[in-house]
């Protein structure tokens, strides 16, 4: 069984991979052209290049970034942090 501190290690090190994740997704997106407008607009069909670029902005900023996020919280918090929470809920229910 992992220790609280060893377990707070192993879930830094995971949001670090999600970093090194975001960067190369950043760096595919820089060698990615902007699709024209016409595209954004929808006035004509996106091509592949375009859905890939559209695909990596959304992974990149609905989950990479919040995942690596929530797991950095989630290596932070405190058993006092938690039990402040668990009380706060307890009186709103």
């Amino acid at each position: 069984m992992m220790t609280r501190e060893s377990l707070k290690g192993r879930v830094l090190g995971i949001a670090g991979s999600l970093d090194v994740v975001r960067q190369e997704i950043e760096e595919t997106i820089r060698e990615i052209p902007e699709p024209p407008a016409e595209m954004l607009e929808h006035r004509v069909p996106y091509d592949v290049p375009a859905e890939i670029r559209g695909t990596l902005e959304c992974v990149l900023a609905d989950d990479v970034v919040p995942a690596a996020e929530k797991l950095r919280a989630a290596a932070a918090v405190t058993p006092e942090q938690l039990r402040a929470d668990w009380e706060k809920q307890g009186r709103m229910s």
